[in-house]
């Protein structure tokens, strides 16, 4: 119908209105290119809104998996620190018998790694952020650079000289390995490892080993409880957002 009237016009030489036809078909055709944009660009907002809603509870899940993974090494801390306090606070240690002397001296470690899978899934894949919560996604960046190093360093610190400290404890040639699990035969009586373990407690130098091993769990300890309430309150905020939002 529109090609038939507009061949009409050409037809009785009507140009002016024919050019005011056709600029009215254009205008006709920019408003339905600039509505299908508008459209889309909707529809593609609405997809991108549903990416950064679902990343944001992932993320949220990801700090809930790594505060109950806090919260049991800070158990682990806290045992290992009492197990040197009751060492240190005796000066003779007859009275223990060698499982409990093993258990107490026993330089152990644990290794927690904060979960970060959410948050580097919508770095490489790019997912947008919720425009009006830059807040909440500078607070978890912070979390995932700086908190994460800090957190990463004290482990590796503790790990490292938790390693070292083993050397004195459990490599002597003098008296065989006590910190097995299984019932293998000793050279050694027990009597003999017993008094072996109390000696090397009693030095000057087992005893710094002992204290430095409490100063450092403590120190750790105090840096994970910062850590521990940053999780909690990321969580916090992040399940405001996705509540309110």
């Amino acid at each position: 119908m529109l090609h038939r009237i507009k061949q009409q016009l050409i037809r009785e030489h009507k140009i002016k209105k024919y050019l005011l036809y056709a600029a009215g078909e254009i205008i006709l055709v920019v408003i339905g290119i600039l509505i299908a944009l508008k459209i889309n660009n909707m529809n593609l907002g609405a997809q991108n809104r549903t990416l950064a809603y679902q990343n944001l509870a992932e993320i949220k899940a990801d700090l809930q998996l790594n505060a109950i993974q806090i919260e049991d090494y800070i158990l682990f801390l806290e045992d290992r620190c009492n197990r040197k306090r009751i060492l240190l606070k005796h000066q003779t240690y007859d009275t223990f018998n060698l499982d409990s002397l093993v258990s107490l001296v026993q330089p152990l470690y644990d290794m927690v790694e904060i979960n970060a899978r959410a948050y580097n899934k919508a770095i490489n894949d790019n997912i947008p952020n919720l425009e009006a919560h830059a807040n909440v996604y500078n607070d978890i960046s912070t979390y995932y650079t700086t908190v994460k190093n800090k957190f990463d360093t004290y482990l590796n610190f503790e790990r490292d000289l938790t390693i070292k400290e083993a050397e004195y404890w459990y490599y002597n040639p003098d008296v065989e390995l006590m910190y097995l699990h299984e019932d293998f035969p000793f050279i050694n009586s027990e009597q003999e490892q017993k008094s072996y373990l109390i000696n090397q407690i009693s030095t000057v130098s087992g005893n710094n080993r002992l204290r430095a091993n409490l100063y450092r769990k403590h120190h750790t300890l105090k840096a994970i409880k910062v850590i521990q309430t940053k999780t909690r309150t990321l969580i916090e905020a992040i399940d405001k957002t996705l509540k309110t939002d």
